[in-house]
C-alpha cells in the first residue's frame, strides 16, 4: 500500500485494516462481542471486542486513547500475537489465559 495514502487513515481505520488483513491473510475473523456474553460461550479462533471497548478507545479524531483488550479462545495463542505483531502497527501481549485456551489480549 502506498504509505503517502497510508498515512492519511486514523488509528481507527488502521484497527479496521488490522481485523481485516488477521481474517484475509492468517483466517482469525473478529466480531463485536454481544452485552453479557461471557468468555467460555465463544467460538473458536475468532476475535472478540466489545462495543464500549471500542467506543472508549478512541476520541473525536479517532485516535487511539487507550489500550485496547480483546478476546479469543484459540489452542494456539501465540500464533494471534505473532500474527498481530506482523501487522504494522499494532503489538499484542497476553494479558490473561486460562485453562480454557481463552485468551484476553491487548494492543
Amino acid at each position: 500500500m502506498n504509505l503517502d495514502y497510508r498515512a492519511k487513515f486514523s488509528q481507527a481505520d488502521e484497527l479496521y485494516i488490522l481485523f481485516n488483513t488477521l481474517c484475509e491473510q492468517y483466517g482469525y475473523s473478529s466480531r463485536l462481542a454481544p452485552d453479557g456474553q461471557l468468555a467460555d460461550e465463544v467460538k473458536d479462533d475468532i476475535l472478540y471486542m466489545t462495543q464500549e471497548e471500542i467506543e472508549t478507545g478512541f476520541d473525536e479524531e479517532n485516535r487511539q486513547t487507550k489500550t485496547l483488550s480483546f478476546w479469543v479462545k484459540t489452542p494456539q495463542p501465540y500464533r494471534v500475537v505473532e500474527c498481530v505483531n506482523f501487522i504494522h502497527p499494532y503489538t499484542a501481549t497476553i494479558v490473561q489465559t486460562d485453562g480454557k485456551r481463552i485468551i484476553n489480549t491487548a494492543f
